[in-house]
C-alpha cells in the first residue's frame, strides 16, 4: 500500500511542497501537530494513538524523500528498573 502523500499534505495544510529540505521539514513540523490530533488511547481499538501519529509522520517524511533512522525511548524509572518502550522516534537526515 502506498502512502497518500497528497491527501496528507492537504489535511495538514501544506500545499505545493514536495522537496526533502529544511523548509518542508519546518512546515510539516509546524502543521502536523495542529491538524493531526493526539490522544493516549483509541477507545474503539484500545491501543495507544501516539505510535500511530508517529508512524503517520514517519511515512509522510519517507514519501517526501527524507531518510530516517528509527529510535525508541524508555522510562527507566530508576536504577535496575526496565519498563516497556514508550515512544518511537526518528533521526532525520
Amino acid at each position: 500500500m502506498s502512502f497518500a502523500l497528497d491527501a496528507y499534505l492537504c489535511r495538514i495544510g501544506v500545499n505545493g511542497l514536495r522537496v526533502p529540505n529544511l523548509e518542508v521539514l519546518h512546515a510539516i513540523h509546524l502543521y502536523h501537530p495542529q491538524a493531526i490530533t493526539f490522544g493516549y488511547l483509541d477507545p474503539q481499538r484500545g491501543e495507544a494513538i501516539a505510535s500511530s501519529t508517529v508512524r503517520l509522520l514517519r511515512e509522510a517524511l519517507i514519501a517526501l524523500g527524507f531518510e530516517l533512522t528509527g529510535l525508541t525511548a524508555r522510562d527507566a524509572g530508576g536504577p535496575f528498573t526496565v519498563r516497556p518502550q514508550l515512544h518511537n522516534d526518528a533521526n532525520i537526515a
